[in-house]
């Protein structure tokens, strides 16, 4: 009997195991497959095409040197977040990542999430991300990725980092990677990071990456940083770097900083490295603070410091500080601390500073301590501040007054504010806060805000203002804007104002703009229609693109489609240049050319150099290197000269070869008004074509 119960009892254990085991294989979660790292270069954006998933490991020349080991999170922390925060992705999936982060309907969403891309993907993969990264037509958005995807690296293996940022051909981003990487590296490894910078050739980049340095040394050890400032030549970058060094430190450890600058030499770089500490200084021991200004000999520079401590002391106990300040000697400085300690005791003691006031001399230092009061009072207690302002004596104090409490008033009290107008003699002080009145209302009611300007004389300044008026309407409501705009009198102003508001209503509604702009008489503005298709071209240049290509052949046409050039070349240069290749020769195509060139070769000049060099010879092709040349001039002179030897045009040879600016290149993002106005009128047909 008991030899049977014992079987019974192991046939039961043994059918428990069998039952969990089948559980375990049907219904436990999957748990993440462990992936190697067998990268080994990031292939070029321009000599490839995209490659395959499969393809990628073969394909990139940067080794992870440390891959985490397997079975490991291979997301490591970056900025404080945890690899728990954030789920992974695979790499097959990076590009559709990316192509729906530039899907977003707003830029800011769309630079958010390609962060969010590059905290998602797999340390080891980063090499193989940053080659797909590469291939990104966009410069923007492909140099945030780039900068995303490295700094990440960084945290993990900044000597891996630092050598992809070196490979970069972008002078531009190329510092900025190798700054990024090296503020990591000094936190996770301060010898190394040294030890990278002394091996720099002298010269830019080793001063830049010895300043990113000292910014990330500054807050970990500033007498280091102090030690390596040294190392940069005398002049203004390395007084920055010994100040930046002085503000951190002062955070930390205000007796010490305190004591390394009285350590210093005597002169002017002296007195600014105390001047850029003053309001911290003041702010943990004014009263040392004080006694050190004492010693200082009369100057701008004590009278910046008595200034600083003024203004931070105030904050903490006025009535110290007022006492302070009142027994400094008598001259500019006290003047220009008392107006700080009294603005800054307005806001929480009215009646003294208004005491206080009088102790100052008649001027400008009084009438700003004045004007800060009148605002103070605006915020607390409106009527009581318009009764003061107006039973100031007529002169220049009572003026400011007015000016600041209109300024405060029109925007939180425009009843008040119009009180107080209502008071004032006819004259440029009244004009003048009608003005600041009708700005306060903009917003909330414009329609009230023009009955405010129709009070006013017909002068510059009213049309200013009624144009100010109508372009903050137009952000809320471009279409009743619009409508009233083109009841004003057809004049310049007019049209202007018209142009801005097609701008304006382009940032939220291209269509609806573009639409609005073409139905408008043949006698209008051409600005509206050109700055609508520019508003368009920012959010979709190839909608908008289309869209220039059906209108009627002619100037407007040719303006539109300069307009739409200048936006995309700056977003996506290669899109840009298939388009232009479809223009008719001629005078619009090399200008289109031109803004091309100057655009590309800012963001890839390796890219436009490829692209540029390939062009049929000719002008446009000249004219295309010229404007490339003049982009390279101040990163990489001797590729400017290079390929300034590759003009034909002996003129335009000479000029791209002597002047950085000799090829008359737009600059990207030009005005398409004067765009407009540079084009020729009348002068020949050019044909676009869509794409």
């Amino acid at each position: 009997m008991h030899n049977t119960s014992a079987l019974r009892l192991v046939l039961i254990v043994l059918l428990a195991v069998c039952v969990g085991i089948l559980i375990g294989q049907n219904f436990a979660p999957a748990l993440p497959a462990v992936r190697t790292a067998s990268a080994r270069g990031v292939a070029s954006a321009r000599n490839s095409s995209e490659p395959r998933a499969s393809e990628i490991g073969s394909a990139v020349s940067h080794p992870v040197t440390n891959p985490p080991a397997a079975g490991t999170n291979f997301t490591a922390r970056v900025a404080g977040v945890d690899a728990s925060d954030h789920p992974t992705i695979p790499l097959s999936e990076v590009n559709a990542a990316i192509r729906d982060a530039l899907a977003k309907s707003d830029m800011g969403k769309r630079y958010q999430a390609l962060r969010e891309l590059a905290r998602s993907i797999v340390i080891s993969d980063i090499p193989a991300a940053l080659a797909l990264a590469e291939k990104m037509t966009n410069p923007q958005y492909r140099n945030a990725l780039i900068q995303a995807l490295v700094e990440r690296w960084a945290g993990q293996d900044p000597a891996a980092a630092m050598q992809y940022a070196q490979g970069v051909k972008n002078q531009s981003l190329r510092q900025q990677l190798g700054n990024a990487v090296l503020s990591t590296w000094v936190e996770k490894d301060r010898a190394a990071a040294l030890a990278f910078v002394a091996k720099l050739p002298a010269g830019n980049e080793r001063n830049q990456a010895i300043q990113s340095v000292i910014n990330a040394l500054a807050r970990l050890d500033p007498r280091a940083a102090v030690d390596l400032a040294a190392q940069l030549p005398l002049g203004q970058a390395r007084n920055n770097a010994l100040q930046n060094i002085a503000s951190q430190w002062a955070q930390k450890d205000i007796a010490a900083a305190v004591a390394w600058i009285q350590s210093l030499p005597d002169g002017a770089q002296k007195n600014q490295i105390m001047m850029s500490i003053g309001w911290q200084w003041a702010n943990k021991d004014p009263v040392s603070a004080a006694a050190f200004v004492k010693t200082l000999s009369p100057g701008q520079t004590a009278n910046n410091l008595i200034m600083n401590i003024a203004s931070s002391w105030a904050n903490s106990d006025p009535a110290a500080a007022l006492a302070w300040v009142l027994s400094l000697p008598a001259n500019r400085g006290r003047e220009w601390a008392m107006q700080n300690v009294i603005s800054t005791m307005a806001r929480t003691d009215p009646d003294a500073a208004m005491q206080q006031v009088d102790n100052l001399p008649a001027g400008r230092v009084r009438n700003q301590a004045i004007a800060s009061i009148a605002s103070a009072l605006a915020q607390s207690d409106p009527d009581r501040a318009m009764e003061w302002t107006l039973a100031l004596p007529a002169g220049p104090a009572q003026t400011a007054a007015i000016r600041n409490l209109i300024s405060n008033l029109s925007y939180s009290n425009p009843d008040a504010a119009a009180k107080l107008v209502s008071a004032l003699p006819a004259g440029p002080l009244r004009d003048g806060s009608i003005m600041q009145i009708a700005s306060g209302l903009a917003n909330s009611d414009p329609a009230r805000a023009i009955e405010w300007i129709a009070q006013m004389p017909d002068t510059i300044s009213r049309q200013n203002t009624l144009s100010s008026v109508v372009m903050q309407w137009s952000y809320n409501d471009p279409a009743a804007a619009a409508d009233y705009a083109l009841k004003l009198p057809e004049n310049d102003a007019r049209n202007n104002l018209l142009g801005n508001i097609a701008s304006s209503w382009a940032n939220n509604d291209p269509v609806a703009a573009v639409t609005w702009a073409a139905g408008l008489p043949n006698a209008q503005s051409p600005y509206p229609l050109v700055n609508a298709v520019n508003g368009w071209a920012n959010s979709a240049p190839e909608d908008a693109a289309n869209y220039v290509a059906k209108l009627p052949a002619g100037d407007l046409q040719s303006s539109a489609a300069q307009a739409v050039v200048n936006t995309w070349s700056w977003q996506d240069p290669a899109s840009a240049a298939r388009w232009v290749e479809t223009f008719e020769a001629g005078d619009l195509q090399v200008s289109a050319w031109r803004q091309v060139a100057q655009s590309w070769g800012q963001n890839d000049p390796d890219a436009a150099e490829a692209w540029v060099t390939a062009l049929p010879r000719g002008d446009a092709r000249d004219t295309a290197i010229g404007a490339l040349c003049d982009a390279l001039w101040r990163t990489d002179p001797t590729s400017a000269a290079r390929l300034a030897g590759q003009i034909d045009n002996t003129d335009l040879r000479t000029k791209a070869s002597t002047s950085p600016t000799a090829a008359g290149a737009m600059s990207p993002r030009s005005d398409v008004k004067t765009m407009y106005n540079v084009l020729p009128t009348g002068n020949g047909v050019w044909q676009i074509g869509g794409r």
